[in-house]
């Protein structure tokens, strides 16, 4: 009996050593700011509510859970950097997931915010990037480059008031705008202009969970 426990005792040991991995001290570690929280993450149970300018079409989006993790010792990058990760239900869309990240991109530590569908083909779409990087533009891939248009002090929509407001345009590979994003803080999302499909969603009404 006392020869299992002593190779239980080692086996442990054993164990323990190869899972846990010690802290590099020379490895960076980035974490998201607050203005991803005033911008674009938020908690479980808020939502939004927009509709389709030309043909009055509503679409009703919900954060459905968001859960925050340290990504440690990525074989991608070497530095350690912060993700929030989101699922939400679009009535329009169905079930999307949302990403903020923290990540360093050459110019500068650059945190971006990210969209895409349950279908593991779908397209992703980058829709924010932190004001902290270096220079207004990000590129994503060759055709795909997300800007900072300009920040302005508010911005009336449906009739509501919003403050200090984002405005981010999607660019293609011939840097003309494909969709153009307007975020207000502590809002999230109020419009979204389609140029590609002709729509423009503008906020309707909104809760922010507490």
């Amino acid at each position: 009996m006392k020869y299992i426990f002593y190779i239980l005792l080692i086996s442990l040991l054993f164990s323990k050593c190869i899972t846990e991995v010690p802290p590099d001290p020379e490895r960076e570690t980035y974490y998201l700011d607050q203005e991803m929280y005033d911008y674009v993450i938020f908690p479980k149970g808020s939502w939004w509510v927009y509709e389709e300018g030309n043909g009055g079409i509503r679409d009703s989006v919900a954060i459905m859970s968001k859960n925050t993790e340290l990504i440690e010792h990525s074989r991608f990058v070497d530095y350690d950097y912060e993700v929030c990760n989101t699922k939400i239900f679009s009535s329009y869309y169905g079930n999307r997931r949302g990403q903020s990240s923290a990540l360093f991109k050459g110019t500068g530590v650059c945190d971006y915010f990210e969209i895409y569908s349950d279908h593991p083909s779908s397209p992703t779409t980058y829709k924010y990037i932190s004001i902290k990087l270096l220079n207004d533009t990000i590129s994503f891939t060759t055709n795909r480059k997300l800007a900072k248009r300009d920040i302005i002090d508010s911005l009336k929509v449906h009739g509501n008031n919003y403050y200090d407001v984002i405005i981010f345009d999607q660019l293609d590979g011939d840097l003309q705008v494909i969709n153009s994003f307007y975020y207000a803080k502590g809002v999230g999302l109020i419009i979204e202009e389609d140029v590609e499909n002709n729509q423009t969603w503008n906020l309707i009404k909104h809760h922010i969970n507490n």
